[in-house]
């Protein structure tokens, strides 16, 4: 008896290959999964309710890049629901998210509510080693971190990615 396809929802910031986090960060391990059969939802908006999935990989940047607080509290309650239904939260925490070097107090709020809403994460996982202090020390609760370098693209990846989502 063969195990079931895990059912996996990828949450990047954008659609768009010509940022190098979606590039590097989603479509390449999506294409890696889809040549293995999973065939993971991709979507930059809110995730269909309808459906449930096992992992749910979550790009912090999609959380932090709402238009709105009405944007964020959505999004934020659906990874909270999602959490309940008991998928895996994996963040992709690939940049300094809680920078804020001008102490923009606008910014400070959103950091706050976006440290609130990380709770619900299983897992981070970080760009590089020097990211792991830097987000553990901002997380109202432990989660385990784990570094997942940048792979090397080839020249042009921004193409081979064009309407493959």
């Amino acid at each position: 008896m063969t195990a079931a396809r895990p059912r996996v929802l990828w949450l990047p910031h954008a659609l768009n290959p010509a940022y190098a986090g979606v590039r590097l960060r989603c479509l390449l391990p999506v294409a890696a999964m889809r040549r293995t059969g999973v065939n993971p939802v991709v979507t930059d908006g809110l995730p269909p309710t309808e459906q449930r999935f096992d992992v749910a990989v979550v790009q912090g940047k999609w959380l932090l890049d709402a238009t709105s607080d009405v944007e964020f509290d959505a999004r934020a309650n659906h990874l909270a629901r999602l959490s309940a239904q008991h998928t895996r939260i994996i963040v992709d925490s690939f940049d300094n998210y809680f920078l804020n070097a001008g102490q923009c107090p606008v910014r400070q709020q959103r950091l706050e509510r976006y440290r609130q809403a990380m709770a619900v994460a299983d897992r981070f996982i970080v760009s590089s080693p020097g990211l792991v202090p830097l987000l553990a020390r901002e997380l109202l609760h432990p989660a385990p971190i784990d570094v997942l370098g940048d792979p090397v693209e080839p020249a042009g990846s921004n193409r081979h990615y064009e309407n493959r989502l």
